[in-house]
């Protein structure tokens, strides 16, 4: 059975811009670390609301997800 903590789910019309967007990635990634969680699936509901989105969603894929 699949841990539960695998999915995220974020609806982003609250977040202002992409820093606030890439902390909660970096805080779900953080937790997904604690937990050994190797694979999981992350739905970014309405993610064209943050400012500049795509620079967060860059910088993790470019970091190769860790944002180290």
């Amino acid at each position: 059975m699949e841990d539960p903590r695998s999915i995220f789910y974020y609806r982003c019309d609250m977040l202002s811009d992409y820093k606030e967007l890439n902390s909660l990635i970096g805080d779900y990634l953080e937790m997904r670390r604690a937990y050994k969680i190797r694979t999981s699936y992350i739905f970014l509901d309405e993610i064209t609301f943050p400012r500049e989105w795509y620079r967060a969603i860059k910088y993790r894929i470019d970091s190769g997800g860790s944002g180290e």
